[in-house]
């Protein structure tokens, strides 16, 4: 993953690195369910580096 779409805690869609042409794609939305298991990685953490933009 390389991205994502909304907010970090509200995260609509993923962008992901199509290998191995390493194109970038979003994922289709994000259903409740996979917001809540996603969410929490994407929100910033002790010892991660984000940019404003909110990739890893």
């Amino acid at each position: 993953m390389v991205g994502f779409a909304g907010t970090a805690r509200h995260p609509k869609a993923l962008a992901v690195r199509l290998l191995p042409d390493g194109r970038v794609a979003l994922s289709q939305w994000l259903t409740t369910a996979l917001r809540s298991v996603v969410a929490p990685r994407l929100v910033p953490q002790t010892g991660r580096a984000f940019t404003e933009a909110g990739d890893s």
